[in-house]
């Protein structure tokens, strides 16, 4: 009998032991980034305890950082919350879990539970991820008309396939994979160092992708982050042991790309530059980065050359278009006119959403930034666009249910329904910041006084979020222990993006 004892004994401390080695080398691929493969070590361990908090968080968090189905970190996050005591940081994970997978109303509702628990300084960031939930509703509500096609396998692989760039008349493709590539070995994150490659159009189809040479390519991450819309420039962010934060720049000569140097002409000591695009003449340079002057994190510059042949000083593209946050990956259009660039800052889907702003000649500046639109843009990150000359068809990345494996290269064309309605923002203030004002419903008409649209605020931010197409329209508010309250509103452009106050008058007030 003590034999059996000593035996079952030694059995369970040897289980505890494979259980408490396995959720060490779990974290460890987790810390490490390789989600992935922290992934299957996790749902191993949930097999044997399907209601263990700890081990469902970090399943839900490797599902939401790996590009793929999000469905499972639903089904994992529920399972939290449906315990009696869970850390207060789940109820973040559990929004992060419903905004990706399109449940914006409960993502909301657990961004303003875990809003509860957090500090002032946390609070901007959940505040701000409340609104792209908004304005993911109403941007789903008005789609862009699109197609997307899989550039195949020509393009793209199992591995992450991203940052694609076209040339005008598309006969080149650029773009960065982490695939395998000879001798090469994982990283960190398990994927494969990252390369730039290059697809050309020829009789109609794209041929199979190829790696560009040591002159763009090292054993270091080389990532393409902008080029020219003829391929006579591409930037490359490039960090080894004596760069850190640089963008590098490769000329075209023939059909060869020369070797990649520092873009000194941007690159700044101590600060970070990640992306850049050349104007269509050659004389502007529109490039992100993260110097002290600016308006939050990375913010888009400027530099204009001189007759001398030089190149200015570098100029803030101004708070109309940068941020509190992060504006990154400059493209111009074809013909100069029009800026695209990726953005967590500006009212989107969720993460970074792609937008557009057009230079105005005549008031010497780029106007407002218009979001590009769902499907274009996601609940997820959505960092590069690259159209043909003609504005007819772009290059994207993502991951979609015929995607290879991981981020794709995708071609999207456009149908006839390419403008997006205004994003207007409507706040009602009350005279008092922590009481928003959310007992009323807005009744939106247009000129001919047919219906619009019915519109109630966000119980906790006292926010209304409404679509709207250029247009008059009038704004109809009836609030208990309120005047009525009326007011023309003209919506002048697509894509536009407004925020407006009412004015409200307490009968007690209107009595004096």
């Amino acid at each position: 009998m003590n034999r059996i004892v000593i035996i079952l004994v030694l059995h369970f401390a040897f289980c505890l032991f494979g259980y408490g080695q396995s959720l060490s080398e779990a974290k460890t691929l987790f810390n490490q980034g390789n989600f992935s493969a922290a992934l299957v070590q996790f749902e191993s361990l949930l097999k044997k305890d399907p209601n263990d908090v700890q081990l469902n968080i970090f399943a839900s968090d490797c599902i939401l950082n790996i590009n793929g189905d999000k469905s499972k970190a639903v089904i994992y996050m529920e399972r939290v919350v449906k315990q009696p005591k869970f850390p207060k940081a789940a109820l973040y994970t559990m929004a992060e879990a419903y905004a990706q997978n399109y449940t914006f109303d409960k993502a909301i509702d657990y961004y303003y539970q875990y809003l509860e628990n957090v500090s002032a300084k946390l609070s901007e960031d959940i505040r701000k991820r409340v609104i792209d939930c908004q304005t993911a509703q109403e941007l789903m509500k008005f789609p862009v008309d699109i197609s997307f096609h899989n550039m195949g396998p020509e393009v793209n692989s199992p591995y992450p396939d991203y940052n694609p760039y076209i040339t005008s008349d598309e006969s080149l493709l650029l773009f960065n994979s982490r695939r395998k590539e000879g001798s090469a070995k994982p990283e960190f994150d398990g994927y494969y160092p990252a390369n730039v490659y290059q697809s050309m159009l020829l009789e109609g189809s794209f041929n199979k992708a190829e790696m560009l040479n040591k002159n763009v390519n090292s054993k270091f991450d080389d990532i393409l982050v902008g080029m020219s819309n003829s391929a006579s420039h591409i930037f490359i962010f490039h960090d080894d042991e004596e760069h850190y934060g640089d963008v590098f720049v490769s000329y075209r000569s023939g059909k060869t790309f020369q070797r990649k140097v520092p873009f000194d002409e941007i690159n700044n000591i101590g600060t970070f530059e990640s992306a850049a695009t050349i104007s269509p003449d050659g004389n502007a340079i529109v490039f992100a980065s993260d110097r002290k002057g600016g308006f939050g994190g990375l913010d888009l510059y400027i530099i204009r050359k001189l007759p001398t042949g030089g190149w200015s000083e570098p100029q803030n593209l101004g708070s109309e278009v940068n941020s509190a946050l992060n504006e990154d990956f400059p493209h111009f259009s074809a013909d100069g006119n029009y800026l695209y660039f990726s953005s967590n800052g500006h009212p989107g889907m969720g993460g970074y959403d792609l937008f557009l702003t057009e230079w105005d000649p005549a008031h010497n500046v780029w106007t407002r930034p218009k979001n590009l639109g769902y499907p274009i843009n996601t609940p997820r990150d959505d960092r590069t666009i690259a159209f043909n000359g003609e504005q007819t068809s772009a290059y994207l990345s993502t991951w979609r249910e015929d995607s290879h494996g991981d981020l794709d290269i995708y071609r999207i064309d456009f149908g006839e329904r390419h403008n997006l309605p205004a994003l207007v923002r409507i706040q009602v203030p009350t005279g008092r910041p922590d009481t928003p004002f959310v007992n009323s419903e807005i009744k939106v008409t247009d000129e001919f006084d047919e219906l619009v649209g019915i519109y109630r605020p966000h119980p906790q931010s006292g926010k209304y979020v409404m679509a709207l197409n250029p247009g008059k329209y009038y704004l109809y508010m009836d609030a208990d222990g309120y005047q009525p309250h009326s007011e023309l509103m003209m919506i002048s452009d697509y894509y536009a993006q407004a925020e407006q106050n009412i004015k409200v008058i307490r009968l007690q007030q209107a009595g004096k």
